[in-house]
């Protein structure tokens, strides 16, 4: 008898299995779906975002006859290349702002992809839950723009499969060559994901290898030898990539951010609706397991089960900051996540009907928060285009510091200004220091000529409180930890942003120098420092540096 698709539901259906047909028909709607935020927008509002698309610049700028002044790419194996790599090709058929949006568009595709492939493996065909990264997509740390290591973590999900069955012993030779190539393209593009495709494979392995005596001498042959393709990548970096100068900086937060992180798989800047449409998805998410008709089946197996809780307890106990790398625990709750569907087998309900519904639930919500998106970002979009026209009166290669006003001090603000100056180093090939502070030391595909014209604490320097800005930018107030009027003396021009759009308010006399130009959310400062060298330096700075460079 043959059964033919009757009805949308079907796909929806989470107790249905989905073929191949079925699976990529709903992807493709989905996909679409999920890229109209990105494509409705000049300027998509992920925070660091510019910052990854001006080193980009960087690159391509250097090997012209119009470099950025004072920075040069590093040549070099680095465990951190993924935008710069993705993207730098992509500008062979398109314009560096298109190829940004290529990546961001490649990103998406990623993330809800990689768990589909790891679960097919796992489980032999589609279901439901092959659908569901889709939810979580638009997740704190895209908004972040932390887009190297989302990119990285779907691939590393997708790779992930070639670890699920043990290779037969006639292909042995080709899947250790395909497998090592695997972990050494993860590794390449990121650590972090790196670092989840390494104990997801171990528990893979583990899991493949569970038919054999535990310490058997068959059991060790298996397991070394699908565990040695990781051990060979990371031996290739160990060896080719350079030697990091990190401060060494380990430092933990609070235990209850770590409990917000698995809230930023579901929250945004749009905090209040996305809180309300968070909490709708936890409960349609557990009214379909609690209708599972098979509920005395286990709904993973133990390898399974033991890599989620290991990742769970490693996220627990990793420090929030890890040498260079800031909110490094932030990024475990999206792996979690997409692991957890993936270890997902699809499952039988005795009440479809309702699981069908409920599915449709999960829909509308995912459509809602697309449509929130993109009218949060049209209506930001002015922010963009108001600071893009600032930047156009930069003079070129000019050295540009960042003053930004926010209410959230200590972590991004509730637009992401914060590194919005990269627009001004692809536009005008500027020197703006902020565009590097993250990191300073190590796995840094671009480097300073001449460190010493870097703000130590660059980073706390561009944060100032809102209720503060306009006494420090008049000289009223001095900020903490920072003499304001020494930085500038490295810089041209001081960009100083208010989050608010109140920037009419700052003072038309500056310690900085000179009101150059003004908007609803900026204001441009021209310090009074003498000649300009050809780095963008005043030629007494340029001496203060050659002196501590020589000490």
């Amino acid at each position: 008898m043959i059964v033919r698709d009757t009805t949308a539901l079907k796909v929806l259906g989470c107790g249905m299995k989905l073929t191949g047909r079925q699976y990529l028909s709903a992807l493709m709607v989905l996909i679409v779906l999920a890229f109209v935020p990105v494509l409705s927008v000049d300027q998509p509002f992920l925070a660091d975002y510019p910052n990854h698309l001006a080193r980009v610049h960087v690159w391509l700028s250097h090997i012209s006859n119009d470099p950025v002044p004072n920075v040069e790419p590093v040549w070099a194996l680095q465990p951190n290349m993924a935008f710069e790599l993705v993207t730098g090709f992509l500008t062979l058929f398109m314009p560096l702002k298109h190829a940004g949006h290529g990546f961001i568009l490649l990103t998406i595709v990623s993330l809800a992809v990689g768990p589909a492939i790891l679960g097919r493996a796992l489980w032999k065909t589609f279901s439901f839950w092959s659908l569901l990264p889709f939810l979580f997509i638009y997740n704190r740390l895209f908004f972040w723009g932390f887009l190297g290591y989302l990119f990285s973590l779907g691939v590393a999900f997708a790779l992930s499969s070639l670890w699920v069955a043990s290779a037969r012993a006639e292909r042995k030779a080709l899947w250790f060559v395909i497998a090592t190539l695997s972990a050494l393209l993860v590794l390449g593009l990121h650590l972090y994901a790196f670092a989840i495709f390494g104990l997801i494979n171990l528990f893979l392995t583990l899991r493949s290898a569970d038919h054999l005596s535990v310490f058997s001498k068959g059991w060790f042959y298996e397991v070394f030898y699908k565990l040695a393709p990781l051990v060979v990548a990371l031996s290739v970096f160990a060896l080719g990539a350079p030697v990091f100068e990190s401060e060494r900086n380990i430092k933990w937060g609070p235990f209850s951010a770590k409990l917000n992180a698995f809230g930023g798989l579901l929250i945004g800047p749009n905090i209040q609706a996305d809180l309300i449409l968070g909490g709708l998805v936890a409960i349609v998410l557990a009214v379909i397991l609690a209708v599972n008709g098979k509920r005395l089946k286990p709904v993973m197996d133990k390898w399974l089960l033991g890599g989620l809780v290991f990742l769970i307890l490693i996220h627990f106990s990793m420090p929030a900051q890890l040498l260079s790398s800031y909110g490094a625990d932030q990024r475990l709750p999206i792996a979690i996540a997409l692991l957890s569907i993936a270890s997902l087998p699809p499952l039988d309900f005795r009440r479809q009907n309702l699981v069908d519904f409920l599915a449709i639930c999960l829909l509308a919500i995912f459509v809602f928060r697309l449509i929130y998106t993109r009218s949060d970002w049209i209506a930001h979009q002015k922010i963009h285009t108001e600071l893009t026209q600032a930047y156009q009166q930069l003079p070129r290669k000019a050295s540009v510091l960042s003053l930004i006003g926010t209410t959230s001090t200590h972590g991004l603000p509730r637009t992401p200004l914060t590194e919005h100056l990269g627009f001004a180093v692809i536009e005008k090939s500027v020197f703006w220091p902020g565009l590097f502070a993250y990191p300073i030391h190590g796995a840094q595909t671009i480097r300073f000529l001449n460190p010493c014209t870097i703000p130590s604490g660059i980073a706390d320097l561009q944060k100032i409180p809102l209720s503060m800005l306009n006494d420090v930018v008049a000289g009223a107030k001095k900020h903490q930890n920072h003499d304001l009027i020494r930085t500038s003396s490295h810089y041209q021009y001081v960009v100083v942003i208010r989050e608010d759009g109140l920037a009419s308010t700052l003072p038309e006399n500056s310690v900085f120098g000179t009101l150059h130009n003004k908007g609803d959310y900026f204001a441009i400062y021209e310090t009074p420092f003498g000649p300009k060298n050809h780095r963008g330096q005043s030629a007494d700075s340029k001496m203060e540096c050659d002196a501590l460079e020589l000490q």
